[in-house]
């Protein structure tokens, strides 16, 4: 599956265990929908929230920036476009 998101930003973290991914989008994420939707939270904030989507940990900011868990650039790249999509 090819990702349907251009990201800004790709870039590996934490030692190349995630990678960090930042949409180019306007306005921010609307965090009341989000945590009203079915997610395994792990945290949610008014800032960031932390949950699993397709089995892998997922670290989302409020200005379309994701933090996926795993060192394949091309899954993160997956995850985060199928967890945007979800998102509407």
């Amino acid at each position: 599956m090819e990702p349907k998101f251009e990201f800004l930003l790709v870039k590996p973290c934490e030692s190349g265990k995630a990678y960090d991914l930042r949409l180019k989008r306007q306005g921010k994420i609307d965090f009341d929908k989000l945590f009203s939707m079915d997610f395994a939270f792990k945290a949610k904030s008014r800032h960031v929230a932390v949950l699993v989507f397709e089995g892998v940990d997922i670290t989302v900011f409020p200005e379309w920036r994701f933090i996926v868990k795993t060192a394949d650039e091309k899954k993160a790249r997956e995850i985060a476009s199928s967890f945007i999509e979800r998102l509407g």
